[in-house]
């Protein structure tokens, strides 16, 4: 699991940290979040309730509370959720502290999530038996003769359309009406 430790300050002074995640992340990372007042630490204990608030790119937003939430050593511990990290860009943070339902300040982190390298519901590419071997190129089966035109697999002997003598291997000749090529190839212009 990755630690995360953060140290947020009651008083503001200037921009809020900013956290760098990954798109779909659950659990995998622990945020150890230090407050201070002023520079000075400002221990937490089991009387202070804290909530993790937050607004995701989407504009939907979310909370971390009660036992997910917790109090160590005077610092603010929580797992990251799968719901702050749904969509990629900044997630804007919030963590309200509370005693004796008194709001004693909100602080304020960001968290920067990365697109994830595959969306979540993405159909896996699959094999072609149960060897493990990606699916083979038909062109590559030693089977075939490539000196026989109508052992060619990428062609339908039964097409009355294709000439098994024919070459494709420059598709900007045109044939002439007689059924010769010319040998000028098509550029756009006139010949």
């Amino acid at each position: 699991m990755i630690i995360q430790r953060l140290s947020l300050d009651l008083v503001p002074n200037g921009t809020p940290p900013t956290v760098k995640v990954s798109q779909y992340d659950d659990k995998s990372r622990e945020f150890i979040i230090s407050i201070y007042h002023e520079g000075t630490p400002f221990y937490l204990d089991d009387t202070y309730t804290v909530i993790v608030k937050g607004t995701k790119p989407n504009g939907k937003a979310f909370e971390i509370k009660d036992e997910d939430v917790t109090i160590e050593d005077g610092n603010i511990v929580f797992k990251i959720k799968k719901v702050m990290t749904t969509h990629r860009g900044i997630v804007k943070c919030g963590v309200q502290i509370t005693k004796d339902d008194e709001v004693i300040s909100p602080l304020n982190f960001f968290m920067s999530v990365a697109e994830a390298a595959m969306k979540e519901g993405t159909e896996l590419d699959v094999i072609d038996d149960e060897s493990g071997d990606e699916p083979t190129d038909p062109t590559d089966d030693p089977t075939i003769d490539p000196s026989d035109p109508t052992d060619d697999p990428t062609t339908d002997p039964d097409d009355p359309t294709v000439d098994p003598g024919e070459s494709t291997d420059n598709p900007t000749q045109e044939p002439d009406p007689d059924g010769q090529t010319d040998g000028t190839e098509e550029s756009g212009g006139e010949p």
